[in-house]
């Protein structure tokens, strides 16, 4: 292999590597929410799309970013409280269906609100994270190495956070056994709520990941038919496995996209990413990490 070869090899791994990590860091909100409620919310990269428009408006009035921040994560937890109270409280008991399709249909009253907010155009977030550097010919992007770091940091937090806290072990025996917890003392519906905050405060990282590495619009709502293969590849209730799906995934469309892109077009890398979680499926149905279900009849 020659130095072109090899470098055109690096810079697909690490443009994979972000992407990968956009994925991941948008797949483990879902995945906080599936494991603590069983509910696959469609609307995750909606909510994430409103708390980044957040941190847009608070710095486009002059302040700095981390106050901008800081406005945005009191608006995950507002956002985050509101639609469990409000909604999702009201459907415990009810269909699967049912609970899916008012997460479609929060997706598109979130997409109406900030449209009549913020508009429809596409934005750029203020740039904070610009520049690039070099490493052997291998060019790295300031926002690539955010979207990479805030995904790590958000995967470690969370893992001390559920094994070590009594918070996070509540979670835990909630998820594993409603009715258990119940019994032992743990209060679900406060539990329930918690797990939507913690969602909608990993979805601002993921938010200002995906905003700073590709765009802002009211179009990153559909941004969550992406990030299923990653979700389903790693295991719908595993973390870890949902991290490791996202970097697969975000690898597997971009070597699709530099090595296949002349031979389908621009869609190969949606098509690999899929074809690769079907096969996956066809072996692991559960996913690569996820938990086996077995039920006793």
């Amino acid at each position: 292999m020659d130095s072109e070869s090899l470098t055109t090899l690096m810079q697909t791994v690490v443009n994979g590597l972000a992407v990968g990590a956009v994925y991941a860091a948008l797949g483990m909100a879902v995945a906080v929410i599936y494991r603590g409620t069983r509910v696959v919310n469609f609307a995750q990269a909606d909510i994430a799309m409103v708390l980044t428009f957040v941190f847009w408006f608070v710095m486009g009035r002059g302040l700095p970013w981390y106050a901008a921040l800081a406005s945005s994560l009191v608006a995950a937890v507002l956002v985050g409280l509101l639609i469990e109270r409000l909604i999702l409280r009201k459907l415990v008991g009810e269909p699967l269906f049912t609970v899916v399709m008012a997460t479609i249909g929060l997706s598109t009253i979130l997409q109406g609100l900030a449209g009549i907010l913020w508009g429809h155009d596409t934005y750029r977030l203020p740039e904070i994270f610009s520049g690039s550097f070099k490493v052997s010919g291998v060019s790295l992007l300031k926002t690539h190495l955010f979207s990479i770091v805030v995904a790590s940091a958000m995967l470690a937090v969370l893992a001390v956070f559920l094994s070590r806290s009594r918070t996070g072990l509540a979670m835990r025996a909630t998820s594993s056994d409603q009715d258990t917890a119940q019994l032992m003392g743990i209060r679900i519906n406060r539990i329930s709520a918690l797990i939507w905050i913690i969602a909608s405060l990993i979805s601002v990282g993921a938010g200002l990941a995906l905003g700073y590495s590709q765009f802002l619009s009211l179009a990153m709502g559909g941004f969550i038919l992406k990030i299923f293969p990653a979700i389903i590849l790693g295991g719908l209730d595993s973390l870890g496995g949902v991290f490791i799906g996202g970097l697969a995934i975000g690898l597997c469309v971009s070597f699709a996209g530099t090595y296949m892109g002349g031979l389908f077009g621009g869609a190969s890398s949606e098509m690999v990413s899929y074809l690769l979680t079907f096969l996956i499926l066809m072996v692991k149905p559960y996913g690569l990490f996820g938990a086996r279900q077995i039920e006793r009849v």
